[in-house]
């Protein structure tokens, strides 16, 4: 087995105002707990929306010996880089994720894709081919949640085994509105994900969010 663990940031050149925001923050938390970072802009051409280079860029290091990946959209960032990802490890779960917040409704397939643990396996290596290659994707190639809804549909047609292999956290433990890595997935900057196909400008809200965050690193922005 290798050593070799990354710090994964996988963007296309919409997310270069977000990407500058958060690049440093996520590299310097790689540093710190022994992972490459590893940032791919527009790494791979791919027909799809912007958002399934993430998962092409996963596939790609699982293919180069990487064992261990954190995946962090473009869009987040780490705040609290005293604490270490690696901590998660549990035997048996090799897919750490939280949930989309939608309500109480803490399943597999309501999670969100923008922060994710991975541990390369036969599971988790299998997990990327098939989202990537289930032919039912093509109706997420260019919808909103994209390859949320594919990881979601992937979900759905194995339960019992990603029920063993997936630890789910609530989604504020290392996502969305999170004092350990914060991911504004809330906001309406996700149109600018459309520019791929109609030149749609991204807004800079996201951008506003994580500013904010910087500024108050340990207190709830949604309520300042």
């Amino acid at each position: 087995m290798s050593n070799k663990r990354a710090v994964l940031q996988s963007v296309c050149d919409n997310y270069e105002e977000l990407i500058n925001l958060t690049s440093p923050h996520n590299a310097e938390y790689a540093a710190k707990i022994g992972f490459e970072y590893i940032l791919h802009k527009n790494y791979f051409d791919i027909t799809r929306a912007p958002a399934w280079l993430k998962m092409y860029s996963i596939q790609h290091l699982f293919k180069e010996g990487y064992e261990e990946i954190l995946l962090i959209d473009g869009d987040a960032l780490v705040i609290d880089k005293e604490k270490n990802i690696t901590d998660l490890k549990k035997e048996g779960k090799s897919i750490h994720i939280c949930c989309d917040g939608l309500g109480n409704a803490k399943k597999l397939h309501h999670t969100n894709t923008g922060v994710i643990y991975l541990e390369r396996n036969d599971f988790t290596i299998q997990f990327i081919d098939n989202v990537i290659n289930n032919p039912e994707s093509v109706h997420w190639y260019d919808k909103r949640n994209w390859e949320q809804n594919a990881i979601h549909n992937e979900f759905r047609k194995a339960p019992y085994l990603y029920e063993r292999i997936v630890q789910l956290y609530d989604s504020g433990y290392f996502n969305h509105n999170s004092d350990w890595i914060f991911h504004p997935c809330w906001s309406g900057e996700w149109k600018g994900a459309y520019s791929h196909y109609n030149g749609t400008p991204p807004t800079n809200e996201k951008a506003k969010w994580i500013q904010k965050k910087l500024k108050y690193p340990k207190q709830d922005i949604l309520k300042i």
